[in-house]
């Protein structure tokens, strides 16, 4: 078996600073040359009002979801400044990472769904007619609370924190440019559109949703990561970068 399967190749990162470091080392491990491109920051919402009456009202919610650890660091960080204990709350998370996270702070994961997508965790939770918090990145997909609402429940959505576009230099010549969030694609696509890519070039996405964000900007998906986390997304930087994205299996939706 080949232990540096990425030798050779030039992996372009576009994850947010600290959360990419990881993805970074874990290619590089495999050989990779990284260039880094942070195409958006985590910032504070607008306003942190929303989010602390939710969290005052913990008792009237029936679970509160996560979808990120970010939203996870946002929830943790103002329910300490608020001096409110979580340690009672039900909960749900996306991922294996954002479950993790959770458990780190001392919050129990009640609902962690088979494949990592929002919509698999509304799908896992199953109908109900309580209320749910949903905090997540300002002007997140609306996938996950329609299929709550046809589940019956009652869905509060508050902005734990917004991803924030960051001008980002030309990456050059690269074999595969990763996405980990759909806002990451439009800065990117800005200096790098899909016309402009060099040959060859593949773009692996973490989930359906970032995928459709890429079509969006006009790039053809060489592969999306099943599952829908780091592991997978290396593991398909892996195939697209060892096949050529001709030969992938393109993503659809």
């Amino acid at each position: 078996m080949n232990e540096r399967p990425l030798a050779g190749r030039r992996v372009v990162v576009t994850r947010p600073e600290s959360k990419g470091d990881d993805l970074a080392a874990a290619l590089e491990a495999l050989g990779a040359e990284v260039i880094t491109r942070r195409t958006v920051e985590v910032a504070p919402p607008e306003s942190w009002d929303p989010l602390d009456r939710a969290l005052r009202d913990l008792a009237g919610f029936a679970r509160v979801l996560f979808a990120s650890t970010a939203a996870v660091d946002a929830v943790v960080a103002r329910a300490a400044h608020l001096g409110i204990d979580l340690g009672g709350i039900k909960t749900g998370a996306v991922g294996e990472a954002t479950a993790a996270r959770l458990q780190a702070h001392g919050v129990a994961v009640d609902v962690l769904p088979e494949r990592f997508t929002a919509v698999d965790l509304a799908d896992a939770l199953g109908p109900g007619r309580g209320r749910v918090l949903f905090p997540r990145v300002e002007a997140g997909p609306r996938a996950a609370i329609d299929a709550l609402e046809r589940a019956g429940w009652a869905v509060h959505e508050v902005a734990a924190y917004r991803n924030l576009p960051r001008d980002v230099d030309d990456p050059g010549l690269f074999d595969v440019v990763t996405f980990t969030s759909p806002s990451a694609v439009e800065p990117f696509a800005r200096v790098a559109p899909p016309d402009r890519l060099p040959a060859g070039a593949a773009v692996v996405c973490i989930g359906p949703s970032t995928a459709a964000a890429a079509k969006d900007e006009g790039y053809s998906v060489a592969a999306v990561a099943r599952p829908h986390t780091l592991k997978g997304l290396v593991e398909a930087v892996v195939e697209a970068a060892g096949t050529g994205r001709t030969e992938m299996r393109t993503w659809s939706p």
